[in-house]
C-alpha cells in the first residue's frame, strides 16, 4: 500500500517517471530481499498451486506492462493512456477471485 500511494501521489503531481521507478523498484527490492528471507530462515516445500498457477499470472502481466510501456513510450506525450490499466485491473481481480475460490486454473 504504501507504493501505491506514492504512486498515485506522484502520478496527480505530474511525476510519471517517478510512479513507474517506485514500482519497479519496491519490486524488485521485494523479489531480491524481502522473499528469500523465509527461505532462508525456514525452508519449506512449494506448492503446485504456486508453480501452477501463480508465477504464469505474474509473468503474463509483467510482459503485458512491459508491452505497455514499449508501445506507447514513442506515443505523442509518452505515458500509457488510462484504459491501459482496465485490463490490467480486470485482471487483477479475477487472480483474487481465482485464489480467494480456492481453485487452479
Amino acid at each position: 500500500m504504501p507504493e501505491l500511494a506514492a504512486s498515485v501521489s506522484s502520478v496527480r503531481k505530474g511525476h510519471h517517471d517517478i510512479a513507474i521507478g517506485n514500482i519497479l523498484g519496491s519490486n524488485i527490492f521485494n523479489l531480491a530481499t524481502v522473499l528469500p528471507l523465509p527461505a532462508l530462515i525456514a525452508p519449506g516445500i512449494i506448492d503446485a498451486n504456486v508453480t501452477n498457477r501463480d508465477y504464469p499470472w505474474v509473468i503474463a502481466l509483467t510482459i503485458a506492462l512491459a508491452l505497455a510501456i514499449y508501445v506507447f513510450k514513442k506515443s505523442k506525450n509518452g505515458s500509457i493512456p488510462r484504459w491501459v490499466g482496465l485490463p490490467l485491473l480486470g485482471s487483477y481481480c479475477v487472480y483474487l477471485f481465482i485464489i480467494s475460490s480456492g481453485s487452479s486454473i
